[in-house]
């Protein structure tokens, strides 16, 4: 059948239908609605078809329609007013299933209408809630979907509403849906883990502990594996740690949790943690701004612009420590690695004489001579022989 949607009064009357289902129970899906010409309407997007069919889980479902738009020549994200009531009452066998004495049993409007006057409502709807998830996240070919998409059409559980429902920096991070994956996600079974709703270190508690996270904890950047080896040991069952072997990202410890990860040999997966927490502890010591402009530009997930640029560059010998780091901007960092920009001795920006030499690098120019930013802490501040170390060996002053 071709995809059509709802209109206004294709949508009120299948909010009437809900509300009789949930009297009687047994009064039929009004599927006349999907083709009358005053309760639907064209599909604006393209010529876009689906089938009746039974779908797995949610996963199945969202590739399936994906597959579909795709195959219409639509490439963007579909959200058309109308389209997902539609779907849901096209698909309402899958998505209300019989019971096994014949009683319908819907959830409230909100799983089956698009509530877009609430933003995060919007998210509830069972059929858009899963295809807007599998598009944010190309499919989910890194795990990070497997927990929220196990469900059947017709379910609704706590990774559902724990982390789905969810905006900004939790559903923008890759690596924390991915961990949260791994910990509570049986890839066998393909259901979630017995007892992953405990209240203790279930998965509400590792939801409350990643965005409790300071800000400058970049969830965007951070892998799966950072977040799994911070989570506090009430989690190492779900980890499958040794009791002990968590780090705990405070700032009081954190640079002892970056001394004792550089002083060591490191599995590939340790290295992209020290890393991880490289990224997160320089932003936090300079207030997530660049050191040279003063940008701090953040997005809607909290997720800043500002890099954590190493002096003295790990491959050349330099550490993942603060006081080989600069916090500076996507551009600037760019820059400094380039030695295009490098800092003196008294903590003053300079531009390199080939980089000003070029008109098309004059932006740079009106930084020259500037003192850097430098955190409150004399701690955090950049180490004067790896700044040296920047200015001969990259620079080449």
């Amino acid at each position: 059948m071709k995809v059509r949607c709802l209109t206004e009064s294709g949508i009120g009357h299948f909010k009437d239908y809900l509300t009789r289902l949930r009297e009687d129970g047994r009064t039929p899906p009004p599927t006349e609605l999907l083709t009358h010409p005053k309760h639907s309407m064209r599909f604006e997007p393209g010529e876009a078809s689906v089938e009746p069919r039974n779908f797995k889980n949610r996963h199945a479902f969202a590739r399936y329609v994906d597959h579909q738009f795709r195959n219409a020549g639509i490439a963007e994200d579909v959200d058309q007013s109308g389209l997902w009531e539609w779907l849901s009452l096209f698909y309402f066998d899958a998505v209300c299933p019989e019971t096994s004495t014949g009683v319908r049993r819907p959830y409230d409007d909100a799983r089956h209408l698009v509530n877009r006057a609430i933003r995060r409502q919007g998210r509830r709807h069972l059929l858009r809630g899963s295809y807007l998830l599998y598009r944010e996240h190309a499919g989910g070919v890194d795990g990070e979907l497997g927990l929220l998409l196990a469900y059947p059409l017709h379910k609704y559980g706590v990774a559902a509403t724990a982390l789905g429902e969810r905006q900004g920096r939790l559903m923008s991070s890759q690596g924390a849906l991915s961990a949260a994956s791994r910990l509570y996600f049986d890839n066998v079974t393909g259901q979630p883990k017995r007892g992953y709703s405990n209240e203790s270190n279930g998965l509400r508690a590792f939801c409350k502990f990643v965005t409790r996270l300071p800000a400058h904890f970049n969830l965007t950047e951070l892998s799966a594996d950072t977040i799994v080896a911070m989570l506090p040991e009430e989690f190492d069952s779900w980890a499958g740690r040794e009791p002990g072997s968590h780090l705990t990202p405070t700032p009081g410890n954190l640079d002892s949790v970056l001394q004792d990860l550089n002083a060591r040999e490191l599995e590939p997966r340790q290295i992209r943690v020290r890393s991880d927490l490289f990224r997160c502890r320089i932003p936090g010591a300079y207030g997530s701004t660049c050191a040279v402009s003063g940008l701090g530009l953040a997005d809607a997930s909290s997720a800043f612009e500002v890099d954590a640029a190493h002096l003295v560059p790990v491959h050349r010998g330099g550490k993942d420590v603060v006081q080989n780091g600069l916090a500076l901007s996507r551009t600037l960092h760019w820059a400094f690695d380039r030695g295009m920009i490098w800092i003196d001795d008294d903590l003053r920006l300079m531009v390199s004489t080939y980089a000003s030499q070029a008109l098309r690098n004059q932006w740079l120019m009106q930084f020259d001579g500037n003192p850097l930013r430098v955190p409150a802490s004399h701690a955090d501040r950049p180490d004067a022989g790896a700044l040296r170390w920047h200015a001969k060996q990259i620079a080449g002053i």
